[in-house]
């Protein structure tokens, strides 16, 4: 909350976080949690399964929360900066 109030100052989204933030603040079990995991090997439902169990556990039942996960092809995460400074490469030119 801290980090978006303070960017949130003259920004075009200011209105909405001062909405949701008085939302939040009113019920502070009015939210909504999203996680991503992002892996580069094969898929396991263990990867999410003991995260959503402890997230789940006492929830309050306004709260909802969304799991993900993102898997690339073994190794890829290792190349990213590399690609990504290619691409960019490419864009300026």
């Amino acid at each position: 909350m801290k980090y978006l109030a303070h960017h949130a100052v003259n920004s075009s989204w200011a209105a909405a976080f001062v909405h949701e933030a008085s939302r939040y603040l009113d019920d502070p079990n009015d939210v909504s949690l999203f996680g991503f995991l992002v892996r580069d090997v094969a898929p396991k439902k263990a990867d999410l399964a003991a995260q959503a169990t402890r997230l789940g556990t006492d929830c309050p039942p306004r709260i909802s929360i969304e799991l993900q996960a993102i898997y690339l092809p073994e190794g890829a995460i290792a190349g990213l900066v590399a690609r990504v400074e290619t691409a960019r490469a490419v864009a300026i030119r």
